[in-house]
């Protein structure tokens, strides 16, 4: 595409370029919290994502109800301690602990 007329700035990304046993996040340490990739992916959409939860029905119209976290916690990372997630043991685990 480099060469092509018309692109501009062209980059690319693989996802095996990451270092071998790179999951993006702590995968050692979330296996040893007994949480799973699932559980973090699902937690992370259901605070940053827009999860549609339910629907309300009105005479003429119907409303998605989506789940966020309040914008003032999608600012910082440091607000991923404020999320948890249930870890196969039962406890709850902070999201930054992962």
């Amino acid at each position: 595409m480099r060469q092509l007329p018309g692109f501009v700035d062209v980059k690319h990304r693989h996802a095996d370029q990451r270092p071998a046993g790179d999951g993006g996040y702590g995968s050692d340490r979330a296996q040893a919290l007994g949480v799973t990739p699932q559980q973090i992916q699902e937690a992370l959409y259901g605070a940053y994502g827009t999860r549609e939860v339910s629907v309300i029905y009105a005479p003429a119209n119907q409303y998605s109800v989506i789940l966020e976290v309040d914008p003032q916690y999608q600012r910082t990372p440091d607000a991923l301690s404020k999320l948890y997630i249930r870890s196969s043991t039962g406890p709850l685990i902070p999201l930054d602990a992962v």
